[in-house]
C-alpha cells in the first residue's frame, strides 16, 4: 500500500470519528474503514488523561493471592534466574527457574510438585546458559531453550512429549521463539549474520532482523516483515571495544494475538498488525504524544549513571561524552503483552522515576482504546488472565518471588 493510500485512509478515519464524536470527555471514540488493499485504519480519539481517575478500566489488588519464593528454606523455594511463570488450567504455577535449567511445578497453594528439565544437552534438557521461556499451545506447553535454539514440548500434566529443534534461516540468523498462533503455528525472530556487531570506533551499527512464521514442527514457512533493533554505537575505551545502544533509540516491540502479530516499530502510539501470511491487515492509532528525547535525555543519563557500579560509570560516562545521535523522539512504550481476551497492553516508558508504578495502555481487540492500567512497583508481568496476573518480583535482597495478583474491572 502506498504512503499517499495510507495518508487517504487516515484522513477518513479522523473524520469519521470526529464526525461520530461529539463530545470525546470521558469515553473512547474509535472509528474503522477500510481501503482498496484490505487495511483497517483504526483510531482512537480518547483524550489523554492528567490521572488515572477518569481512564482506568481495570483495578489490580496490591496483595497477593499466592506467592511462591523464600528467602531461606527447601530448595524448590529458592528460586534464581526466573525467566517466565505459567499459571495452569488447575491453577497451579509452572517456573521457569533458569540458573538450574529446571521448570518448577507447584500447586494452586504454593505447595512443591515436582521439576521437569535439567541442565544438559539431550532431550527435555536446557543449555548451560539457557533463560527458558514458556508458551502454552491448546493443553500442552513448549518451554524455549534458547541457548541451542530448540523447543522441548510438554504435554498436558508437563509430561515431556519431544524436543524440536529450529531449522537455521539461510540469512544465518539463529531463530528465538516470540510466539504461538493460534493455529499452533511459530513466530520467531532473527537477526540478519546472525546479530555480529563489528565496526571502527565511534561509527553507528544498525541490527536488522526479521519476524518470522515457522510450523509447530520447527520448520521455516515465511518471512512476516523485516524491522531494526535498536542502534548501537561502536565505543573504544581504553584497550576495549564495546556496542552499547544509543540512548532512548527505539527497540520494536511484538506480539502474537490469534493468527496475527503486533508490531509496534517506532516512537508514535501506532501499531501495525500482520497475519502470519506476511500481509499488513490493520493501523491502530491512539491518542498519545510522542516525547522529545533531547526534553528527557539529561534526566535519563543522570539516573543511569548513578544505578551503576563504579567501574561500569567510567566507562559510560566517557561514552555518554561522545557525540551520540540521540533521535529526535523517545520511545513510548517498553513492554508489550496480549492478555486473556486478546487486549494489547503497552508499558508506558518511565521518563521520571523507575520507582514509579508503571501504567500501561491497553487496546481492545479491535484497536480501540480502552484506557489506562496501573500495576504495582516493582512486579515483573509475565503473564495476564481473564482475573490474574502472573509475575516476578525482586526484593532488596536479591530474593526473587512469583506471584498472582487479583485484577477486578471498574
Amino acid at each position: 500500500m502506498s504512503r499517499r493510500m495510507v495518508a487517504m485512509c487516515c484522513t477518513l478515519a479522523a473524520s469519521l470519528a470526529t464526525a461520530c464524536g461529539g463530545d470525546t470527555r470521558g469515553r473512547v471514540v474509535a472509528a474503522v474503514t477500510r481501503d482498496s488493499a484490505g487495511i483497517h485504519i483504526v483510531e482512537s480519539l480518547a483524550p489523554r488523561s492528567s490521572g488515572l481517575a477518569d481512564s482506568a478500566f481495570l483495578r489490580v489488588d496490591p496483595e497477593p493471592v499466592l506467592t511462591v519464593g523464600v528467602e531461606e528454606g527447601d530448595e524448590p523455594y529458592l528460586l534464581h534466574r526466573v525467566s517466565d511463570a505459567l499459571r495452569l488450567p488447575d491453577g497451579g504455577i509452572a517456573i521457569s527457574n533458569s540458573s538450574t535449567g529446571e521448570i518448577r511445578l507447584f500447586d494452586s497453594a504454593g505447595r512443591y510438585l515436582r521439576s521437569v528439565g535439567r541442565k544438559g544437552a539431550g532431550p527435555g534438557e536446557f543449555s548451560e546458559y539457557s533463560t527458558m521461556s514458556l508458551y502454552p499451545a491448546g493443553d500442552s506447553v513448549f518451554a524455549l531453550d534458547n541457548g541451542a535454539f530448540r523447543l522441548h514440548l510438554f504435554g498436558p500434566d508437563m509430561r515431556y512429549v519431544e524436543t524440536r529443534p529450529f531449522a537455521v534461516t539461510s540469512s544465518g540468523g539463529h531463530p528465538f521463539m516470540r510466539g504461538i498462533f493460534a493455529d499452533g503455528s511459530l513466530l520467531t525472530r532473527a537477526f540478519e549474520n546472525g546479530g555480529a556487531l563489528n565496526g571502527p570506533p565511534g561509527t553507528v551499527v544498525r541490527m536488522p532482523y526479521a519476524l518470522l512464521h515457522y510450523d509447530a514442527k520447527g520448520r521455516l514457512v515465511n518471512e512476516i516483515v523485516k524491522l531494526d533493533s535498536h542502534l548501537r554505537f561502536v565505543h573504544q575505551f581504553g584497550q576495549g571495544i564495546h556496542f552499547p545502544a544509543i540512548p532512548l533509540s527505539v527497540d520494536p516491540l511484538d506480539a502474537v494475538s490469534g493468527n496475527d502479530v503486533y508490531v509496534l516499530r517506532g516512537p508514535k502510539a501506532e501499531l501495525e498488525a500482520y497475519d502470519h501470511s506476511g500481509r499488513l491487515t490493520r493501523l491502530v492509532r491512539w491518542a498519545r504524544q510522542p516525547t522529545r528525547a533531547p526534553d528527557v535525555w539529561p534526566q535519563i543519563k543522570e539516573r543511569s549513571l548513578a544505578a551503576m557500579s563504579v567501574g561500569d560509570r567510567a566507562v559510560y560516562v566517557d561514552y555518554y561524552a561522545r557525540d551520540l545521535p540521540i533521535p529526535e523522539f523517545a520511545p513510548a512504550y517498553t513492554t508489550m503483552h496480549i492478555d486473556a481476551s486478546r487486549r494489547i497492553w503497552l508499558q508506558r516508558y518511565d521518563f521520571e522515576s523507575e520507582a514509579a508504578p508503571p501504567t500501561w495502555d491497553v487496546l481492545a481487540s479491535d484497536g480501540a482504546w480502552l484506557g489506562l492500567v496501573q500495576t504495582p512497583r516493582g512486579f515483573e508481568l509475565y503473564r495476564i488472565g481473564k482475573d490474574y496476573l502472573v509475575g516476578r518480583r525482586i526484593d532488596s535482597l536479591g530474593v526473587e518471588r512469583v506471584q498472582v495478583l487479583r485484577t477486578h474491572a471498574r
